[in-house]
């Protein structure tokens, strides 16, 4: 850690602990002390430095919080400080870096371990200007990151060196200067000062890398060529695609060429066999060569193919059809999402995929008929007739329902509320109408209660505090409205004559809060809406003439609630005076930019941090929440999203023919988890003789249906061996084979005896394990005394009390214990196979060693899983 690094962090410890005495012990004391109380007594008597602590500690913690800011600015006005040569090192390697981090490449790098390397590298000694050349994604960025990087090295090591800055071209226009917005991009940037910028260029200490000199219109570049060349820069770096470099009056040139097949074949071998796929279709269609020409062509069918095979549909339609068929949701949600992103991402001149909405004038033009339709005739409408509504039942519940009715009429002179959109189907938007009803109903009455509290708490003050305030609200609403002195000053006169008639009245000042409120709510909204509608570019909206009518349901439930109807002068006359602030009242932009949200719904769904990182996760959007490059980010804006998407659906279904697959494993889980709790219940009712065993014998395998079964209902026989435990399948689907019933084998089960013993695996004694007190003598034979003594198989699970359903212990099998007479050894729906690799297991057949018959199959153990247990009997010891 630098000197300056450590100050830093100790001027902010400083700034927290002086901040910290100074507001929450100092500045609580002395209020108390100011406002008549006491200093605690803990001061003591240093109570007297009470005042001259508190403004010399404020003034400390007013240093400390200044020092950054102010020294930072100092600085900058001294070009040649070490400390700006340093900090802007700083902030284009972090850019340099996220560039090189965030790029396809690097994902391409993180999911499949290879990337195609671009070539060839280019020179740190750059003496003319240098030109970087080749077609679009040939990895012309790339490389001049790369460079960038190399000159950082360089810069820092040798004081002398000029600092490098990548700036983007796409972003310049004709009508500005270019020395100015050069300044303008570096201090956005990396924060570099105009003042220090300008001083770096005039004395050439600075290696400026242009990049996306395409992104300019054709009739630009050869404006904005001059101006690089009138910049007489000693070292700078252009990449384009085309020949308009040749302007330029001295360069050098470095041309990218494209891929060979060679090169692409070795790609696919440094990852196989994720990119069999890729292969496949390269050989089946040999056309695909010219497009495979590129890194950012093959990075991106790489990330197509990763999964799988895929069908190809051009370079970018595989890409995106493949990314987004793997995925969650709706698919024309998604790509009408991303090409809004795109669009947006297009007219800003750069990649990034922004959750927030810029300002409106940016993405209006985007939004479908539909949405327009929506907010101006239905939700807009219906606000403001639930303003209407809301401020009528308040004003008849507090002022009586003449001047709810008053209200309603004045209503009318609303002149902005309609506007002139057609859809197709008039039937649609109901719900947004009733929404935006609801939503204006609560906010009038709420607003028309708070104002008539807020007058009725005016009402208090002396008599020529209140009569002042009257007459100046109404010069003031009449000369906004009017733009005259003289009107407004006759309009006053009238709210002066109704005072001096009913006196100082509480319900006048009621009535002009209450107004106030309700008019400036409803001046706020129909300014906002005919905002919205003017950067539409529609023509002006016209007033709506029925809106008075949308009082009448707010007056009638307030009858109805017993509103009495008071139909007096004074709080008439000051409704009248609030009302009319309406049309004097204009929303801030703030609030015209709310209002305007709700018309990017159907392009960009409410949750949009989540929907960008889930097109993260599928690569369509890369590090820094950016578009991976400018064709990918054109081919989305320009994209038909009802055509992609239903490319993407019946991809989908490729993918997952009986439905989607998230649901299907969610509804398989379910149907697992259910027949394991049937057939726990079954289990719990079967008791085996001992010295009797069930023994399934299988049926052949019959024919695969369209759903599969799992074979459960084998037939049952009896036999004379010792006693082998019957153990329930883990996937307990059942099979259903000609001529055989479901109740079947819980009848045979019940059929055998009456001893119940539970499936616990066996601890064999040949390797050292938990041995078992043995309740019968070793034979003088010699052989297993398992095998002699088949109760001892029994005594010894039931002493162990070992369970495999509640077991997580590894089986192996070794050499010393394959004269054991158990075939396998079951756990928890699981068999273990040679090599102590446990798989699931669909029907099993246990029997001891030794006892043959006829009816045995071939093979003992019938397992579907990766490996298959070789014929013969197999051990198995606990670990």
């Amino acid at each position: 850690m630098d000197h300056r690094r450590i100050a830093r962090t100790s001027r902010t410890i400083a700034l927290i602990g002086v901040g910290g005495v100074t507001c929450l012990v100092l500045v609580p004391v002395a209020f108390n002390a100011a406002t008549g109380g006491s200093a605690p007594r803990v001061l003591g008597p240093y109570a007297t430095w009470l005042w001259p602590s508190l403004v010399l500690l404020g003034a400390l913690t007013a240093a400390l919080a200044a020092w950054e800011p102010l020294s930072a600015r100092l600085v900058q006005r001294r070009p040649a400080h070490p400390a700006n040569r340093v900090a802007a090192l700083d902030r284009v390697e972090r850019f340099v870096r996220r560039g090189i981090d965030g790029s396809l490449g690097a994902q391409v790098r993180i999911k499949l371990g290879v990337v195609p390397r671009v070539g060839p590298r280019l020179s740190a000694r750059i003496r003319a200007p240098l030109v970087v050349v080749g077609e679009t994604g040939c990895g012309k960025t790339t490389l001049m990151l790369e460079l960038a990087d190399r000159l950082l090295e360089r810069a820092r090591a040798d004081p002398s060196t000029p600092v490098p800055v990548v700036v983007e071209l796409g972003t310049w226009r004709p009508e500005r200067d270019f020395g100015e917005w050069l300044l303008h991009t570096l201090h956005q940037r990396y924060r570099i000062g105009v003042r220090l910028g300008r001083t770096w260029l005039r004395e050439r200490r600075l290696t400026v890398l242009f990049d996306g000199l395409d992104d300019l219109p054709a009739a630009h570049r050869a404006d904005c060529l001059r101006w690089i060349t009138a910049l007489k820069l000693p070292q700078v770096v252009l990449c384009c695609s085309t020949d308009d470099y040749e302007r330029l009056p001295r360069y050098d040139v470095v041309h990218v060429e494209p891929l060979r097949r060679t090169d692409v074949l070795d790609l696919i071998a440094g990852c196989e066999p994720r990119l069999d796929g890729l292969h496949e279709a390269l050989t089946k269609h040999p056309d695909l060569w010219d497009e495979v020409r590129t890194p950012l062509a093959f990075d991106l069918l790489a990330l197509a193919y990763r999964a799988g095979r895929a069908e190809y549909r051009g370079v970018l339609d595989t890409y995106l059809v493949e990314s987004a068929a793997r995925g969650p949701g709706r698919a024309e949600r998604t790509i009408r999402a991303l090409r809004f992103l795109a669009r947006i991402a297009r007219r800003r001149d750069d990649l990034a995929a922004r959750h927030r909405l810029p300002h409106r004038r940016v993405w209006l033009d985007f939004v479908g008929e539909p949405a327009v339709w929506r907010l101006f005739r239905r939700a807009g409408p219906g606000a403001l007739a639930g303003l209407v509504a809301g401020t009528c039942f308040a004003l008849a519940l507090d002022l009586g329902s003449a001047a709810a009715v008053v209200a309603a009429v004045a209503a009318g002179g609303l002149g902005q509320g309609r506007f002139a959109v057609t859809t197709e189907d008039r039937r649609r938007g109901l719900r947004w109408a009733a929404t935006g009803f609801a939503a204006g109903a609560a906010t009038g009455a709420a607003l028309s209660t708070m104002g008539g509290w807020l007058g009725a708490q005016a009402a208090r003050w002396p008599a020529f505090v209140t009569f002042g305030l009257v007459l100046v609200t109404t010069f003031l609403i009449t000369l906004g409205i009017t733009r005259d002195r003289y009107w407004a000053v006759a309009a006053a006169l009238a709210p002066t004559a109704v005072m001096i008639w009913t006196g100082p009245s509480a319900a006048l000042l009621t009535g002009l809060g209450a107004g106030l409120l309700a008019g400036t709510a409803a001046g706020v909204l129909a300014t906002g809406l005919a905002a919205i509608w003017r950067t539409l570019d529609r023509p002006p909206p016209r007033a709506l003439h029925w809106l008075p009518l949308a009082g009448l349901p707010g007056i009638a439930l307030a009858i109805a609630l017993g509103a009495p109807p008071a139909p007096h002068v004074a709080p008439i006359t000051g409704l009248l005076i609030g009302l009319a602030v309406a049309p004097v009242a204009r929303s801030p932009e703030p609030v015209v930019e709310l209002l305007a949200k709700p018309l990017a719904l159907d392009e960009f769904p409410l949750r949009r941090k989540a929907f960008i990182q889930s097109a993260r996760d599928r690569v369509l959007l890369v590090d820094g929440n950016r578009f991976p490059h400018a064709a990918v980010r054109d081919h989305l804006a320009e994209c038909d999203p009802v055509d992609l998407a239903g490319t993407v659906e019946r991809r989908r279904r490729a993918l997952s023919p009986t439905g989607s697959a998230p649901r299907l494993e969610h509804r398989q889980r379910r149907v697992d988890q259910v027949q394991r709790q049937r057939h726990a219940t079954r289990d719990q009712h079967v008791r085996p003789r001992a010295g009797h065993a069930v023994r399934r014998v299988p049926h052949p395998r019959p024919q695969r249906e369209r759903r599969r079964h799992h074979g459960d209902d084998g037939q049952h026989e009896l036999h004379q061996h010792p006693p082998v435990l019957h153990q329930p399948p883990l996937r307990a689907q059942r099979q259903h084979h000609p001529g055989h019933q479901r109740a079947q084998p819980q009848r045979q089960h019940h059929e055998v005896g009456q001893q119940h013993h539970r499936p616990v695996e066996l601890p064999l004694a040949d390797r050292g394990e938990r041995q078992v007190p043995q309740r019968h003598p070793q034979p003088p034979d010699g052989r297993d005394d398992v095998q002699q003594h088949p109760r001892l198989a029994c005594d010894r699970l039931h002493a162990t009390g070992i369970c495999p359903l509640r077991a997580r212990h590894h089986v192996r099998p070794t050499a010393a214990s394959r004269t054991t007479p158990v075939d396998v050894v079951m756990r928890a729906g699981h068999v273990v196979a040679p090599g102590g690799r446990v798989h699931p297991f669909r029907r099993t057949h246990v029997h001891p060693v030794g006892r043959k018959d006829p009816a045995t199959p071939a093979n003992p153990c019938d397992i579907r899983g990766p490996d298959r247990l070789s014929q013969g009997a197999r051990t198995a010891t606990l670990r």
